[in-house]
């Protein structure tokens, strides 16, 4: 008798999609950073960036990126000079769709000291302008992290956003549980507690929409046990499971599914 009955009118229902790796908040930044894949042109690249900065709060980074300059006629790399017009108030680090490179305004390259007198990092470029040995603002692989060490950590009302923002795109798609890689390297906060409270209270106050499955980072084993944590503790929305770490401090990764 209490059975609730809804009528599809012919639509598709399927069981909730569950993603097997996800870095959930990190993706969720992304959703509120500004999206440049789709831009094929200079000038579509540029007005992009323009209005996601004017509605950035103040003492925001914008973020994100994606962009591609094959897709534009001109298939020549965007340069600080491009963007500096409509960012000139804010920090600008946004990367390309490979990752490899990343564009940085005049603004980040000052506050990180990124000058022409800066070395090329191992395993990184600084692109320079060839007649004044000037940054470009593009930096390649390991001489992004010149400017990317100095972006703030997110303010846990940061965190709150990101959150949301993922939670949301995920009811949108049907993603209804996923294995979350929230060790201290892949979090936005760069720490795997604060990430960890922040879900339990989501799920507490009764917003936390998706299943996670939180994978633990194994270096922190000993302080995980003196505190009484272990594999399998949790509730149905928030569990502890996988544990993973760097096998020999690269960006190579072994996850041991227990």
């Amino acid at each position: 008798p209490s059975t609730e009955v809804i009528d599809l009118q012919g639509r598709l229902a399927v069981p909730g999609f569950i993603d097997s790796h996800v870095h959930f908040i990190d993706g969720g930044f992304q959703l509120l950073q500004v999206d440049l894949k789709d831009a094929h042109s200079e000038q579509e690249f540029m007005r992009r960036v323009g209005e996601r900065v004017k509605a950035l709060p103040e003492g925001r980074w914008l973020r994100g990126g994606n962009w591609d300059e094959e897709n534009w006629p001109s298939r020549k790399l965007p340069t600080r000079w491009l963007i500096d017009p409509v960012s000139s108030s804010k920090p600008v680090l946004i990367s390309r769709y490979d990752g490899h490179a990343a564009l940085a305004n005049s603004l980040a390259l000052k506050l990180a000291g990124v000058t022409k007198e800066t070395p090329d990092p191992a395993g990184g470029v600084i692109v320079r302008e060839p007649k004044t040995g000037e940054p470009t603002g593009i930096l390649k692989d390991a001489a992004i992290d010149l400017v990317a060490r100095v972006i703030p950590a997110p303010s846990e009302a940061e965190m709150e956003e990101a959150l949301k923002a993922a939670l949301a795109e995920a009811r949108r798609v049907g993603v209804t549980s996923v294995h979350n890689v929230t060790v201290d390297k892949d979090s936005p906060s760069g720490d795997f507690t604060s990430e960890i409270r922040l879900l339990r209270r989501a799920e507490l106050e009764g917003w936390l929409t998706v299943r996670l499955y939180e994978i633990i980072p194994i270096a922190r084993w000993k302080r995980l046990a003196e505190a009484g944590i272990s594999r399998g503790m949790g509730s149905e929305f928030l569990k502890l499971g996988a544990v993973k770490g760097f096998a020999d401090g690269s960006l190579g990764s072994r996850t041991a599914w227990m």
